[in-house]
């Protein structure tokens, strides 16, 4: 999955999900996206996903 940065989320967007323990990969290491995106490895249980991000 792939997500844009959203407005409420300030700074880093990789560091916003990482603190929360989610595993993302920055969109800077694929062709045609930058920074602003990140790739969400997602996790097997997707509601504990939801809470994370929440």
């Amino acid at each position: 999955m792939t997500l844009k940065r959203l407005s409420k989320i300030e700074g880093d967007i990789y560091s916003y999900f990482l603190e929360r323990g989610i595993v993302t990969v920055p969109g800077g290491e694929f062709i045609n996206l930058d920074n602003s995106y990140v790739r969400i490895r997602v996790l097997s249980n997707v509601e504990e996903a939801l809470q994370r991000v929440l």
